[in-house]
């Protein structure tokens, strides 16, 4: 649902949206028996399909103030539920607002011929994250064992069912991002672009941690432990060195830059005894190519022996 209105009297326009969507995630897996060369079985599957589901279902809002075609004002919110969690923590909330300011538009700039767009941003808003986790994994569940860990009775293999690792107090991730920005253009926009500078705090992370032997039913659960903190510049310029009736020729640079750092990964935080957890298994080894650590970035090189040139690179 959508609803705009234009009060000229106060030279202000209203922009106001709300809405509704659900999406199930309905995948059938079939399980075909196995065959030799004469079409006879070999195999047959104890469980001829699988149906994984999951769903996700949100409400959200939005309102956009106009004034004076100078500034604007944006605030959104969402809930969002979704039935990898638990039915306690199943729903997340997640605001944002942002402001601009057209300075293109205001009486010291309004005629100027050289500036033709120039526009101030700030925002700051929340998202929730909960790819990455299994479907049921907040219960308390069986699930069918694969075929290569079948039991034999007589000439038949049975496919078991083995516990699956549980975590009931799982909840959405969260990053809450804050940016400023700057659009500009100038001579007719054949020069124009933007500057970004954005900083984003990730907490709740879903992160794959070992559990104590003896307290669940899988060695690795996926839980809420740890925090990430991104930030960065983003620089864009668009330029139009031949604009005629008949040709126009774009040239577009773009520079960006990205620190990533892991700032926890366990329950306590500051616990100096975890050096972090491996990742990218190194093909026809028992070793990894990487390691999440506090303090470094995320899939930081983990290796017996690095080379470092005179600079230290």
């Amino acid at each position: 649902m959508n609803y705009t209105k234009d009060f000229a009297s106060i030279k202000s326009h209203i922009d106001v949206l709300a809405g509704y969507s659900y999406n199930n995630y309905l995948t059938t897996t079939y399980n075909y028996a196995d065959l030799d060369a004469r079409g006879d079985t070999i195999t047959k599957p104890q469980y001829p399909f699988d149906k994984p589901e999951h769903t996700l279902i949100s409400f959200f809002g939005r309102a956009n103030y106009f004034y004076d075609d100078k500034y604007l004002l944006t605030a959104t919110i969402r809930r969002d539920g979704s039935s990898r969690f638990a039915p306690s923590n199943r729903w997340g909330l997640f605001p944002s607002v942002a402001f601009a300011w057209s300075l293109k538009n205001e009486d010291f700039l309004k005629d100027n011929n050289v500036v033709s767009n120039l526009k101030l941003r700030l925002g700051y808003g929340v998202t929730g994250q909960q790819d990455g986790i299994g479907n049921y994994d907040y219960l308390s569940y069986y699930s069918l064992s694969s075929s290569t860990a079948s039991y034999q009775f007589g000439d038949t293999y049975y496919q078991g069912f083995r516990p699956g690792g549980f975590y009931a107090n799982r909840k959405w991730e969260q990053t809450a991002t804050s940016n400023v920005g700057v659009d500009y253009g100038f001579a007719h926009n054949r020069i124009s672009g933007s500057i970004d500078y954005y900083y984003k705090k990730t907490t709740n992370l879903l992160n794959n941690i070992p559990q104590p032997a003896g307290t669940n039913f899988s060695a690795y659960i996926v839980a809420n432990v740890g925090d990430m903190k991104n930030q960065g510049v983003e620089f864009n310029i668009n330029l139009e060195p031949v604009k005629t009736k008949d040709l126009t020729w774009d040239v577009n640079f773009n520079y960006t830059y990205n620190k990533n750092t892991i700032t926890n990964l366990t329950v306590v935080p500051d616990d100096t005894t975890y050096i972090g957890f491996p990742s990218t298994n190194i093909a026809g080894s028992q070793g990894y190519a990487f390691i999440n650590s506090v303090n470094y970035s995320k899939n930081t090189f983990y290796l017996y022996h690095q080379v470092y040139d005179q600079n230290g690179n």
